[in-house]
Parts: C-alpha cells; structure tokens; sequence
C-alpha cells in the first residue's frame, strides 16, 4: 500500500493474520492496526497470534532484495522455477516454502500445488525432472491466482482441491481415500499417498 509522502505500508499476515474493511462500530476481534478512510470506513489488520508483522519501507523492491527474497510465486518463470530447484538438496515442500527460494508460497498453498502435481510433501528435489518441475511452476502459478480470486477463503475454492480437506480425518477429494499427514521442516504437510506416494 503506497503511503502518503513516500513509502509502502508492509504487512506479513503470519498464519492467521488478516484484513477486514468495516464500518464503524463493527471493529472485529484482534486488530492490531486500524487505518481510517474520509468515508468513515475503516480497515483493520487483524492477528489473533500476533504472528504478523507491520512496517514501513521506502522501497519494496530494495527491500525484497535486502531481505534476501527469492523471486515472487506468481512472476518467476518457468525456466527460473527450474534453475531454483533443480539439483537442490532438501524435500521439495521445504524449499517450495522458503522465501529465499521463491517469495510467496505458505504451507497451505504447497500443500495444494504439491497435491495438484501428484508429489510427495517428502520427494527430494533433486529427483525430479525438468518436466515435472515446469508442471509444478505452472500449477504453481494456477494455484495462486485462483486462490487471489477467491479471496484465499477455502469455501470458494474448487472441490477438488485439498484445502478445503486439509485436517484430521480429511479425505481426498479426487480418490476419497484417507489424507495422511507428515511434518516437513517442522510444518505439517497433509496429502494423499494414493495420488502422492513416496
């Protein structure tokens, strides 16, 4: 969000952050930031956990850089996917989540391009193809954008996906068969060894 007399407000939602634009009177639960517009509506980043974090900077791309962010989920191409993983060490859900390898993807979301590419959580990057790796980057990419559309609320999401499945006792959309679950890199990773197997 540009910021009146030079620089962007930055946000970092953590798990459970959000915003929430709302007349007076309605302010919800958690905020942690309120910004008031001439209208008399307001918007509110709420953060239950307080895992947020909000800042200002003065230049976004400088930053991401001094930072050390890997290029953006949603801009990065294909052959730049495949140069950031191919030959990597590590699970590839692990690096899918890593900022320093590609900004903007949460374990969610790896969960669900991982699902849609029919990988294991667990599947060393390394073993796979360029092939794979281009399908990954552009279900990457369709993932993301139809996630934007949505709003990121799971219900709008489509019912095949695994978002919306992504728990306890869940069952796989395409298979109906038992979600399992597994932790990578101390998040858990929910999937369908049907569709995913190790």
């Amino acid at each position: 969000m540009d910021v009146q007399g030079g620089g962007w407000l930055r946000i970092h939602f953590g798990m459970t952050g959000a915003l929430r634009y709302h007349r007076e009177g309605e302010e919800p639960d958690h905020t942690r930031l309120r910004i008031d517009f001439e209208n008399g509506f307001h918007l509110a980043f709420q953060n239950m956990r307080k895992l947020g974090m909000i800042g200002l900077i003065r230049d976004p791309e400088r930053w991401g850089r001094d930072e050390g962010l890997g290029p953006d989920a949603l801009a990065v191409s294909g052959a730049r996917f495949r140069s950031l993983l191919r030959g990597r060490r590590g699970m590839i859900k692990s690096l899918l989540m890593d900022q320093h390898v590609i900004a903007g993807l949460g374990n969610v979301y790896a969960d669900e391009v991982l699902f849609q590419s029919a990988v294991h959580p667990r599947a060393p990057a390394a073993a796979l193809g360029g092939d794979a790796l281009a399908g990954m980057r552009d279900t990457m990419v369709g993932v993301l954008e139809r996630a934007v559309d949505a709003r990121a609320r799971p219900e709008r999401m489509p019912s095949d996906w695994l978002i919306a499945h992504r728990h306890s006792g869940g069952t796989c959309p395409l298979c109906g068969k038992d979600l399992e679950s597994v932790k990578v890199s101390g998040r858990t990773a929910y999937y369908c060894p049907h569709r995913q197997p190790e």
